[in-house]
């Protein structure tokens, strides 16, 4: 007996591996082209593949099957033809081990839940988050050929176009290249040097990123002395170098050391803080902000930013094509919108929020399996309970009722294994960014809320089932 109740559930496990692996092989190139990978699964070439799936048929089929197969070739037969319960610890530990697994099954399905809860909302803040600037509809593009030589010529020549708005170039752009140069305070003990990123840029870049001036002024073709002393800061950068406030940094002097040969005989750039602006997020939030100096410096010259409009896009795009190989025929535009840098930056965490959406519905799915299986075994155990409480009175409600709450304390204590787990897991995984969402209590109200909506759903077909039935079937006994 034992042996035959194994090779059934083996033969499940063999049936349930066919249809794995021709699912496998249906959902591998969707799952390839969504991770980025080459994932190969071709049982023909690979026959270590194909011993182990068939390995793993045997052995699942003989876990999920052996401890059935012990217990109901130990009932008596005895009590089992004259329609009686098996007795004995084999029942008891039997509806042990069926509470647990669908404890279990709940208990994955609750931390799935939060986990995704909370990975949605992060992934919301991330892409919702105002960054200090606009990212949207900047085109940028490295400087090749004559134009760092042309530099004027060809920007006048793209602000052409009425769908150019503004154009600035220089070396650092957020989310692409920047250079953590460092700056030096002067004090009386001599230059304390403190770590800072350099964005070397022109006169047109604040207004070009849409960044927000908060105290002083931009960058000024008026004032001459910008280009050679005026350094513009952000809100950081005046905590961090002790300015106090905004207002009182206006006027502060920093040195710089020159990046260009040319400068040997004038190494040092001596300056002074002309404006402040809003803090703006040039990595990505996984990073602190950190102390930002923009000044300009036209000796370097390695990208340029368009700022266009959304309408009639294909047209400025081609305007700027037109005009790259005006300047630069040799060398093959290559141009990027500057908000994919940021959509990169997150790709991974997109797709494990994606995945955990995936794994989430399939994992109720299961639990839900569970529980409809679990309520059909109990409706049909207490078949002549519900048909004697039925003749006493007993409304097609109270005995729903009567039978649903059962299944609502192993999805309690269900929520009660899964939510420390979820809130450790996010907890940690939150550390990961320097900016990040708050796990707030609602969402485990709104987990346990679901976990216990979809039992009640998954049990009330058997439970109003069980209780509608007309208790002369469920009392006969032949």
């Amino acid at each position: 007996m034992i042996l035959q109740f194994t090779g059934e559930t083996i033969l499940v496990a063999f049936i349930s591996i066919l249809l794995a692996v021709i699912a496998t092989i249906i959902i591998l190139p969707a799952l390839n082209a969504f991770t980025g990978k080459a994932i190969s699964f071709n049982l023909f070439t690979n026959p270590l593949l194909v011993l182990l799936i068939l390995g793993a048929a045997i052995l699942i089929g003989i876990l999920s099957g052996i401890y059935p197969a012990l217990v109901m070739s130990g009932f008596q037969p005895i009590r089992v033809l004259k329609g009686l319960k098996p007795t004995g610890n084999s029942i008891n530990s039997t509806a042990v081990l069926r509470q647990g697994l669908v404890i279990i099954q709940f208990a994955l399905s609750a931390l799935l839940i939060v986990c995704t809860v909370v990975v949605y909302r992060q992934m919301n803040y991330l892409h919702q988050k105002d960054l200090g600037f606009n990212k949207d509809q900047i085109i940028y593009f490295d400087t090749r050929g004559n134009i760092s030589d042309k530099y004027d010529v060809f920007k006048e020549e793209l602000k052409r176009s009425p769908g150019v708005v503004s154009v600035t170039g220089g070396y650092g752009l957020p989310g692409d290249q920047l250079a953590g140069d460092g700056i030096k305070l002067p004090t009386k003990d001599g230059d304390k040097e403190y770590s800072a990123i350099q964005i070397l840029v022109d006169h047109d870049y604040i207004k070009t990123m849409g960044l927000q001036l908060v105290a002083g002024r931009d960058f000024s073709r008026q004032m001459a002395t910008d280009v050679s002393e005026g350094f513009i800061i952000n809100e950081t950068a005046v905590k961090e170098l002790g300015f106090g406030t905004p207002e009182k940094a206006i006027g502060q002097p920093l040195h710089w050391d020159k990046w260009s040969a040319a400068d040997s005989l004038d190494p040092i750039k001596k300056g002074k803080v002309i404006g402040v602006v809003k803090d703006f997020h040039v990595k990505s939030l996984h990073e602190k902000l950190s102390t930002t100096i923009l000044q300009i410096y036209p000796q370097v010259l390695v990208k340029m930013a368009i700022k266009v409009k959304a309408a009639h896009l294909p047209n400025t795009i081609q305007h700027i094509k037109n005009t790259w190989n005006s300047f630069s025929p040799d060398y093959p535009l290559d141009y990027k919108f500057l908000d994919e840098n940021f959509a990169v930056m997150y790709s991974s965490e997109d797709k494990l929020s994606t995945l955990l959406w995936i794994f989430t519905i399939m994992a109720i799915f299961i639990g839900c399996m569970g529980l409809f299986g679990l309520a059909a075994f109990s409706a049909e155990q207490r078949i002549k309970e519900i048909g004697i409480r039925k003749v006493l009175g007993a409304s097609v409600l109270n005995i729903t009722a009567m039978l649903s709450k059962t299944f609502l304390k192993p999805v309690f204590i269900a929520a009660l294994i899964a939510f420390p787990i979820a809130w450790w897991a996010m907890n940690n995984w939150l550390q990961d960014f320097e900016y990040r969402v708050n796990i707030s209590w609602w969402v485990f109200l709104i987990t346990g809320f679901i976990a216990l909506l979809i039992a009640l759903i998954t049990v009330s077909f058997q439970s109003i089932k069980a209780a509608t039935t007309n208790p002369a079937k469920s009392l006969r006994t032949e």
